[in-house]
């Protein structure tokens, strides 16, 4: 094996383990962010709900 490809089996070896590295930590970071996600998800959800009351109740005639 030349210099040349003992280099550039190097690079790619450190290549693919910083990939890794930043898989991994991307993988962390979604799994820390789901939660608050799914939290607001439930808030909008809960509001759409309160808004579509809201505007049905201002639709009614006023007595």
């Amino acid at each position: 094996m030349t210099a040349l490809e003992r280099q550039l089996t190097k690079a790619c070896r450190e290549l693919s383990a910083q990939y890794e590295r930043e898989r991994t930590q991307h993988a962390a970071q979604i799994a820390t962010l789901q939660r608050p996600v799914e939290h607001f998800a439930g808030q909008v959800t809960r509001l759409t709900a309160d808004y579509r009351t809201l505007a049905a109740t201002l639709r009614e005639p006023w007595n």
